[in-house]
């Protein structure tokens, strides 16, 4: 019965034993000071970490004892941290730490636990609210190619760019034709690190090339006689045709190149590009 008696002490003592050590992780306590240090409440700055660090008194008195570390954070051992320094940099990374440092010199065991401190960093806000786009009206058809885009983005945010047509079909990332087009965005960043502040962020745009309208009140188109020759003859425009506009010929509805037999020809001339307005100037078929 006195056995059973020690037996039932001696786990009642173990488990004590096994409490005080659990909870001594935040409280400092041991054979010997540890001290740690490094405290941080800040907020979440990219590419800048933080170590903690911690000192102790005892000297061992071997030179191949054995030194352990062990890391706690509110209260839960940290798998993989066991060096005499602890790196921290993201909000993850918040809460209250301690150490327990164990020390095997010689056949000798004995143990160190720190003090406790906290780590505290916020996210950092990102305001938003300056973001716009950089269309403001119709683009006037020139033949190059376009797209749209956001300014004044933050440089934690990352857009990225989807171009459709007014039924919505996807487009390559710029267009030159005229039209009608939605570009939509979307938004990458460390939600983890960072809080926006300003408002939403934009989603979508709608904008439009619009068509082209020339002055062509230089260019002329007169009556011209010529001698036959038994070669084809033509007739011609006067003066600078626009960039990209281009013109053509018709006699009797049908594209003329020109003719090599006596006669009259009723040509008309037709200044045309799909991407410009109806140009403002009348062609009157002349004979040639």
């Amino acid at each position: 019965m006195t056995k059973a008696k020690y037996l039932i002490a001696s786990f009642a003592l173990f488990l004590l034993l096994i409490s005080v050590i659990s909870i001594s992780a935040f409280a400092a306590t041991g054979d010997f000071s540890v001290t740690l240090s490094g405290a941080v409440d800040k907020e979440y700055e990219r590419e800048k970490g933080y170590t903690l660090t911690v000192d102790f008194d005892c000297v061992p008195s071997s030179p191949n004892a054995e030194i352990s570390f062990s890391w706690y954070k509110n209260g839960s051992l940290l798998s993989g941290a066991s060096g005499d320094s602890l790196s921290i940099s993201s909000v993850a990374d918040s809460g209250s730490y301690g150490c327990r440092i164990d020390i095997n010199d010689g056949g000798a065991s004995y143990y160190g636990v720190s003090n406790r401190i906290d780590v505290n960093i916020r996210p950092r806000a990102i305001d938003v609210s300056g973001i716009k786009w950089d269309y403001t009206a119709p683009i006037t058809y020139d033949g190059k190619a376009h797209s749209v885009k956001l300014l004044e983005v933050p440089s934690e945010l990352v857009a990225s760019y989807s171009n459709f047509n007014s039924d919505y079909e996807p487009l390559a990332d710029t267009v030159s034709s005229v039209g009608s087009y939605i570009t939509t965005v979307s938004f990458s960043y460390d939600a983890a690190n960072y809080k926006l502040t300003g408002g939403a962020l934009p989603s979508a745009l709608s904008w439009e090339i619009k068509k082209a309208s020339y002055d062509v009140s230089n260019i002329s188109f007169t009556d011209k006689t010529v001698t036959e020759n038994g070669s084809v003859q033509s007739i011609a425009v006067s003066g600078n045709l626009p960039e990209g506009v281009s013109v053509a010929y018709y006699y009797n509805s049908q594209i003329f190149e020109g003719a090599k037999y006596v006669g009259k020809y009723s040509v008309t001339a037709v200044l045309h590009h799909h991407e410009y307005t109806k140009i403002q100037f009348v062609l009157l078929p002349n004979h040639f």
